[in-house]
């Protein structure tokens, strides 16, 4: 939620091709460093690591792939399914902010 505020809010603002290309390249750090956003990251969580101590763990056997043609939709479908969690190497080499001090306001 807070990366897609952003986001749109720049996107917003950008009335000049150069704007918008400037919006993009910003999206891509934060504070001059390197952000990611990992999927499926609950939205209003903001974590600082490095990328090297950030694991993503996937539960042995939990990984289910489908694909196929679904002929009441006329569409082709697919789905990744997996039991996955994030976890720290190193527990000191992070910092986060309290999901309850966040609030998401529209202008």
């Amino acid at each position: 939620e807070l990366a897609a505020a952003e986001r749109l809010r720049l996107f917003n603002a950008a009335d000049r091709p150069a704007d918008t290309a400037a919006a993009q390249m910003l999206m891509g750090s934060v504070a001059g460093r390197f952000a990611f956003v990992p999927p499926f990251m609950p939205g209003k969580r903001l974590a600082v690591t490095t990328l090297s101590n950030l694991h993503i763990y996937t539960q042995k056997g939990s990984r289910r792939f489908r694909a196929e043609f679904v002929e009441d939709r006329s569409a082709y479908e697919h789905s990744y399914l997996r039991n996955e969690g994030y976890a720290l190497g190193n527990g000191f080499l992070y910092a986060a902010v309290d999901e309850a001090a966040i609030t998401l306001v529209k202008k």
